[in-house]
């Protein structure tokens, strides 16, 4: 998701942006979801099926991407992360990832502070931008975005904001099947990636905890 500050109600403040990729029952079920509460919210849909559906829904912005790109999930978890980077020699830094948050945020008990958080998040589009997404890391990136953002972005999560997955049996099993195909990354792209990810930072070592 991502707002604009103008306007004065929810739907002038907050646009929510979701991909899809094939299952299109999904998605409809998403938006209905959404609608019981927010009727009047823009959503803007990037879908990278190989044959588009038309999507024809009220306040719905239907984007057609280069096909096949659909990436991880979040599966209901919940997990943040910290980042710390250690200043190295010419030969490069260190950075390093570990799971948890950082402080309680002051008058919200039940909200801390992390360097970065699964998939789903609420982010104001002007910070969003400023941090950008590696075109490059369009099919195997996540955590990237936050480290791109290391210095500039915190995150705050609260108890009791939460998004749920559809459950899978009730995907058909044909739309299942032709999905888990474009699901994993190959080798080539893990590669590809961790090269891009020390070359751009400038690391000579990465470590996850």
């Amino acid at each position: 998701m991502s707002f604009n500050c103008t306007g004065s109600n929810i739907s002038s403040l907050v646009t929510i942006t979701t991909k899809t990729f094939l299952r299109y029952a999904q998605l409809k079920k998403l938006i209905a979801s959404v609608r019981q509460f927010y009727p009047e919210i823009k959503i803007i849909v990037a879908d990278d099926s190989f044959k588009p559906q038309t999507v024809d829904e009220p306040n719905v912005e239907h984007y057609i991407m280069p096909p096949g790109k659909v990436g991880g999930s979040v599966d209901g978890n919940t997990f943040q992360f910290r980042l710390f980077y250690e200043q190295g020699d010419e030969e490069g830094g260190c950075l390093h990832q570990q799971y948890g948050h950082f402080q309680t945020i002051p008058k919200f008990p039940h909200c801390t502070l992390s360097s970065g958080v699964v998939n789903f998040f609420l982010a104001r589009t002007d910070q969003i931008q400023k941090v950008g997404f590696d075109p490059k890391l369009n099919r195997v990136a996540h955590s990237e975005f936050f480290i791109d953002g290391l210095g500039s972005l915190l995150v705050a999560s609260c108890q009791g904001v939460t998004i749920a997955h559809q459950r899978r049996e009730e995907v058909e099993p044909n739309v299942q099947a032709e999905y888990r195909k474009f699901r994993e990354n190959t080798q080539a792209q893990v590669n590809m990636k961790l090269l891009l990810h020390y070359f751009k930072n400038q690391l000579k070592c990465y470590s996850r905890e």
